[in-house]
This record gives C-alpha cells, sequence and structure tokens, in this order.
C-alpha cells in the first residue's frame, strides 16, 4: 500500500515538474516572439540599429493611449489597477478613497479650475477679481500678498515670489530640513494664453488684453530681480556649491529681512505656532536685496495686477496632472495624487505572488552589476586618484536595489493612520473639484511633517509627474528604485532564462547604476552629504564630452548637464550590462530559448533597446514631445549611444565607419 502512495505521489511530482517546465517554455516563447515580432528585418543593423530591433514595434501596439514601450506599460499598469479597484471595492476603509476619488473623476462631464477657484475663497477670505468683474476689486484693501502666498502654497503651489519646500541638510544628508529660495521662473505666462483665459471667463477683448499686459508687464518686472546670483564651484579656490547655502532662525530670517513678515508665513505653511522663532531655516543663494526689490515691486504695483498674476499661477498649478481625456487618465491621476494606496493596492492584488522568486533574481543580477562595474573601475579609465576610487567604491558598497515603492511597514492599521486625514474630511464621490483641493493639501501637509522627521520607510515621495512612471529611477538615498510596473511581461518574468532577464532589465538597472556618478548624483556621497570629492572626479569626464560633443571647454557643450547624464548612463551602462550578460549565460544553453538567426551576443543588443521601441512615425507626425526632456527621443537615443560600444560593431559584423561603427567611439567609466 505504501508502494502504491509513493509511487502516485512521484506520478504528480512528474506531473507537476511537466507543467512548471511547460509554463516556462511559454513564457519564454511568446518573450521571443515578442522580440521578433518588433524587428524589421529589412534593415541593416549597422545602418539603423533602431530601426532594425523596433522598426515594426508600432504595427504590434497599435494605439492612440500609448506612443511607446513604456507608454504601453504604464497603460497595462493602469488597466490592472481599474480591476484591482473592483475587486477591492467593499475592502478597507483606505481603499475607499480610492474608489471614490476614481468614481467621482470617471463620472466627470467636462474638468474646469472654476470650482477649485471658487472653493479657495473661503480659506483666501476674499473674492478673486474674475468673479466680480467690476471696474474696482473690492477686495483691493484687505488683499495681503504674503498671507495668499502662504495659503496657496498649503494647496502646493509654490515658486510665486518665495519658494520653500522640505530639503536635507547641505553637510548632513539625514536631516530634514525646511529650505527658502527666492521667485522661480520655472514657468512663463504667456500673453495669448492671458487673453484666452479672461476671455473664457466672460471678459471683453480689450478688458482681456488691458489685463494680459499688465501681468506680463509686471511678470517681466518680477523675472528682472529675480535672477540668482549664486557661486559656482572654484576648483582652484576650493570654493564649492555648499557655500551658496546658509543657515537661520526664523528670527534671525526677521531680522536680516525685516520688511516681510516670517513669523505670520512660516505658521501658516507649518500650520503651527509654538517655537516658530527657533525653527531653522536653509537659505540657499540668500540675497536679502531681492526681498527689498520684491517689496518696492509689489508696492507700486496695482493689486488687482498681483493677484490676477497669482491666481493664473494658480490654475496653471491646478492643472498640473489632471485627468483631461476620461475615464483613461484617472487612474493615472490617481497614482499621482494618493501614490501609496495605489501601490499597496497593486502590492497586494498583482504583485505579491511573485514578490520572492523576483526579488531573488533582481538582487543576484543588481549585485553581479555591482560587482563588474566595480570591476570597470579597477581598469581606471578615468585616470582616477586613490582618494577619488574610493569615493566612487564607498557609494556602490553602500548601493541598494529597492522592488516597488512600498513602505517597509504596511499594515492596513498603519495606513489608515496614515491616511487618517483624508477620511476624516471625507473624499466625495460626486465632487473631484473638492477631491483635488483635499489632495493638495494631503501632500503638503505630508510633505513639511518630515521635519518632525516622521518617515514612511521604503516609500518614496517624488514629484507627481515623475511618481506615476514604472520606469526604475536612481534616488539620492543611494537606491535604485524599480517600481512594480516593469516587472511584468513584455519586459520581465521571473520564469524568463536568464540571456532574456539579463539582456533587458540587467541594461536597465546597469543604466541606473551609472546614474549614482552623473552630473548630478556623484557630487552626493554614501550617505547623500554633499561632497566635494565628487566635483573633483567629474573633471575627469572631460575627454569623455570632447569626444561625443567635440567640445574643448564646459562652457561650450551645447547639451543639458541632464542629457549628459542620460547619454553617459546608456553609454556605459551598456558596458557594464554586456559584461554581465557574457558572464551570466557562460554556462547556459539556450538553443530552445533563443532566435535561431541571432547570436547570443546579437540578441543581447536587440533586447536592450525592447523598453525604448516606440511609433516614432505618430511621434512625429503629432510632433509630441516624451516626458523625460532629460533624454533624446528613442530613436536617436539608440542610434548616437549604442554606436560607442565597441562590442556591438563586433557583434553585427559591421564595416569600419558604418553608422553604427564610428572609427571614435567614447568611453566613460
Amino acid at each position: 500500500m505504501k508502494s502504491f502512495r509513493l509511487s502516485r505521489f512521484l506520478i504528480l511530482l512528474t506531473y507537476a515538474t511537466h507543467l512548471i517546465a511547460e509554463e516556462e517554455e511559454d513564457v519564454n516563447r511568446i518573450y521571443l516572439n515578442q522580440i521578433k515580432a518588433n524587428m524589421n528585418f529589412n534593415v541593416d543593423p549597422c545602418e539603423d540599429f533602431y530601426e532594425y530591433a523596433c522598426g515594426n514595434w508600432y504595427r504590434n501596439y497599435n494605439s492612440s493611449d500609448y506612443y511607446d514601450a513604456a507608454g504601453y506599460m504604464e497603460y497595462k499598469v493602469n488597466k490592472q489597477l481599474q480591476e484591482i479597484l473592483n475587486k477591492a471595492k467593499n475592502d478597507e476603509i483606505i481603499y475607499n478613497i480610492a474608489n471614490n476619488a476614481y468614481e467621482a473623476c470617471t463620472n466627470l462631464d467636462t474638468i474646469s479650475v472654476n470650482p477649485m477657484l471658487q472653493l479657495v475663497q473661503e480659506d483666501l477670505q476674499f473674492i478673486w477679481p474674475i468673479f466680480t468683474q467690476s471696474a474696482v476689486w473690492r477686495n483691493d484693501n484687505e488683499f495681503d500678498w504674503l498671507k495668499t502666498m502662504a495659503i496657496l502654497r498649503t494647496y502646493g503651489l509654490n515658486g510665486v515670489f518665495l519658494t520653500t519646500h522640505i530639503n536635507v541638510l547641505f553637510n548632513n544628508g539625514s536631516q530634514r530640513i525646511l529650505e527658502l529660495q527666492q521667485h522661480q521662473l520655472t514657468m512663463e505666462l504667456l500673453y495669448y494664453d492671458i487673453e484666452e483665459i479672461f476671455l473664457n471667463f466672460g471678459f471683453n477683448i480689450s478688458q482681456s488684453q488691458r489685463i494680459a499686459k499688465n501681468v506680463i508687464e509686471f511678470q517681466e518686472e518680477l523675472k528682472n530681480i529675480s535672477f540668482l546670483d549664486y557661486i559656482p564651484e572654484n576648483f582652484t579656490a576650493n570654493i564649492t556649491y555648499q557655500s551658496n547655502f546658509r543657515l537661520m532662525t526664523i528670527q534671525e530670517l526677521q531680522e536680516t529681512v525685516p520688511h516681510i513678515q516670517w513669523h505670520k508665513y512660516f505658521e501658516i505653511i507649518l500650520n503651527r505656532i509654538e517655537n516658530i522663532d527657533e525653527l531653522r531655516v536653509q537659505c540657499f543663494a540668500f540675497n536679502p536685496d531681492y526681498y527689498e526689490n520684491l517689496k518696492y515691486l509689489l508696492d507700486k504695483t496695482w493689486k488687482d495686477t498681483i493677484v490676477h498674476y497669482i491666481m493664473l499661477r494658480f490654475i496653471y498649478h491646478l492643472h498640473e496632472n489632471l485627468p483631461l481625456k476620461r475615464p483613461q487618465e484617472c487612474l493615472r491621476y490617481l497614482r499621482s495624487t494618493i501614490p501609496l494606496i495605489m501601490n499597496v493596492l497593486y502590492e497586494e492584488y498583482m504583485f505579491e505572488s511573485q514578490r520572492l522568486e523576483t526579488e531573488q533574481i533582481l538582487k543576484e543580477m543588481f549585485e553581479k552589476l555591482k560587482f563588474n562595474f566595480e570591476k570597470m573601475l579597477q581598469e581606471n579609465s578615468l585616470q582616477l586618484n586613490e582618494s577619488e576610487m574610493m569615493y566612487i567604491l564607498e557609494e556602490l558598497s553602500g548601493m541598494a536595489l529597492k522592488l516597488g515603492n512600498v513602505p517597509v511597514n504596511r499594515t492596513k492599521e498603519y495606513l489608515q493612520h496614515y491616511y487618517r486625514d483624508l477620511y476624516r474630511i471625507a473624499i466625495n464621490k460626486t465632487d473631484f473639484a473638492g477631491n483635488h483641493l483635499k489632495f493638495l493639501k494631503f501632500r503638503h501637509t505630508k510633505s513639511f511633517i518630515k521635519l518632525d522627521h516622521f518617515s514612511l520607510a521604503g516609500f518614496y515621495d517624488y514629484d507627481p509627474e515623475s511618481i506615476v512612471s514604472s520606469s526604475p529611477v536612481k534616488l539620492f538615498d543611494n537606491v535604485v528604485l524599480v517600481p512594480h510596473g516593469y516587472l511584468q511581461m513584455p519586459f520581465f518574468h521571473h520564469k524568463l532564462k536568464k540571456h532574456l532577464q539579463y539582456s533587458l532589465l540587467g541594461f536597465i538597472l546597469a543604466h541606473e547604476i551609472i546614474h549614482a556618478y552623473d552630473l548630478y548624483h556623484i557630487v552626493y556621497d554614501h550617505k547623500s552629504n554633499y561632497n566635494h570629492m565628487g566635483s573633483l572626479v567629474t573633471q575627469h569626464f572631460l575627454p569623455y564630452i570632447n569626444c561625443k560633443y567635440g567640445t574643448k571647454s564646459w562652457d561650450n557643450v551645447t547639451v543639458s548637464n541632464d542629457l549628459l547624464s542620460e547619454n553617459m548612463a546608456d553609454i556605459s551602462g551598456l558596458r557594464l550590462a554586456y559584461q554581465t550578460y557574457i558572464e551570466a549565460i557562460e554556462n547556459e544553453i539556450f538553443s530552445n530559448y533563443s532566435i535561431n538567426f541571432l547570436t547570443n551576443e546579437q540578441l543581447f543588443f536587440v533586447n536592450s533597446v525592447q523598453f525604448l521601441c516606440a511609433n516614432m512615425y505618430e511621434i512625429s507626425a503629432l510632433n509630441l514631445t516624451i516626458p523625460e526632456r532629460s533624454h533624446d527621443m528613442h530613436d536617436i537615443r539608440v542610434r548616437e549611444n549604442w554606436k560607442h560600444f565597441e562590442n556591438f560593431a563586433k557583434s553585427f559584423h559591421c564595416k569600419p565607419e558604418s553608422s553604427m561603427h564610428p572609427l571614435q567611439k567614447c568611453r566613460l567609466w
């Protein structure tokens, strides 16, 4: 009898093993078929590698909802979240916040900022001039620009006259501090846009033109006094970037700039009265003359012009991340406004079942990439000295990988406590405008509570535009964060063979590791503190920059620092990923899991660009620009960066001086 039971068990075990093997084969076959379907075999890879690897992508992903592979992944995540919300309809309180907000969004006929402007009037204790349209604004005498800006700051409006946010202390990255800067010209109002806005509010043409003229003139004067006077690093005189920071208490700030009521401003934005005088402020590029000039400008300007300028900036702020296309953009909107809830929902319903296997695979991959980057460093192509080398290695050693932007402690009770303010004031199924303002206030409160050393360990709340992306990112906390969205087909599956995992996600992770040493991140050490040593290392980048862009000095570089950094991460990340890929597949046989006309080396390069595949015809026709302005367009990025790795031309047997095999190749790390 025992023998019978044992044989039956072995049969079941064999059957289960067969099913697992069959599932693995299916996943790998599907993945390879996707790659083949995206390729254009009529193109020579040595002349146009992007078209060769991605030329038919648009035929397989033909939709007006997205234009590239990354957009498809976001579309897929949003669809998955839509299904999750249906499942979680009668779940915990925090999920009801998401459901109510989603219903308010999808049922909205038209989106307008008018009701939002009307709702904030109660806080402001005045009526916006646009709602009175009288010759004289009746709140003119009571208008207080500083109080108005402080109240609107609690709704997230920043950079108008004053810029305040929470940053790390310049010499201690573990400590949060309130930071003050002057007016920021991140977005300029345009005459015809202003005129059109006021026409839509019911003003006649002459009124609209007069208001637009006054606002533009005021903006120009504001621009003239807002020049940011900061000290650039001086490598010979040992003057560093941190010389731009000055620490003061609120009381010291009040004494230095007495004509602005700092106490009142900070009491409103922090929602506290006690110990305001002793609170420290980190002032960046502090210039007392700016605040004196600001007071003079505001005193001589008509108050209705000032309030029109403020209102217009607030309108643009309210428009950021609004779901203009409904219901398609409602899930994206929720991911930007309540990211923690949406990420936890995705983790629980979609990712938890595969977390263990995925985490094991990616952490092993990440450590191998770090190990190989250390080997690349030992080659010392940058000619670093011993201190500079140790600076790089110290950060590399402490660099961590995090899968999914969810907190370490995410019990139901903990999350309910975190969101208690939102369910106390109630998110309404029929009041999108009110909900939007509540979300803005909630985000402001949670960002400023960090001053009290509150931190949601393992959750990173950065800007709303970036936080909706599923693309991995290198954070200043020396962490490479991989959101959930990229950890699924067609980019990844835990049952894929190593050569398919290491060639796509391996390159993406390598790209992010290199970002730790780009022009922005490199000046922050392994403790996230500013360190002048990082600036000294950047001096070794000059030969690469001269090679890539044909310039002889930093001043003449015609591309932005962020674009420089992205291209560095592509070129060096490709080298790092390739070396790690070759080692990972050294003893593996993939005869059943490959594309028969591609070698393993060629497959690496083809797969490495799949996340950049896009409908370039549609993008060109619509004159679209990619959201990440720091990157080149997808096709240009591949054509201009992949050719600088010598193993590409070797793998595809490219003739010298073909498009993808230039004589001069630029190496950084």
